[in-house]
């Protein structure tokens, strides 16, 4: 198979397992004598479906901020070293602000993941 229908296959499994399991157990109720009681409203199940699709975005949104991230330092890091293989002489100059830029990056990537998370909630 293609990665292409592997990714939508297993994206298809996480959509359809998300709401199954986050699911609530039925909670006892007291049944008044001659009258039916129902399990769920409309409006429980529309909120636990609003709640698997948060839940999933911000998942995706987390592996979206890594994956971007881990993108850019590593464009930032190809860049300096090629600007240092140019000019070896430079080299002690490009190094510090490569670092402090790549800790800058990694922390708007944590910041961005924990807000995701914190979607979620």
């Amino acid at each position: 198979m293609s990665k292409t229908v592997t990714v939508a296959l297993m994206l298809l499994v996480v959509v359809c397992v998300s709401g199954v399991v986050m699911a609530e157990d039925a909670k006892p109720t007291a049944e008044p004598a001659g009258q039916t009681v129902t399990n769920a409203s409309d409006s429980q199940t529309e909120n636990h479906i609003y709640g698997s699709i948060t839940i999933l975005a911000g998942c995706f949104g987390a592996a979206g901020c890594a994956i971007g991230g881990g993108l850019a330092i590593a464009r930032l890091g190809s860049t300096c070293i090629e600007s240092m293989a140019r000019q070896p002489e430079a080299a002690g100059s490009m190094f510090l602000p490569m670092i402090i830029a790549a800790g800058m990056i990694e922390g708007a990537i944590l910041f961005a993941i924990l807000v995701c998370m914190l979607a979620t909630q």
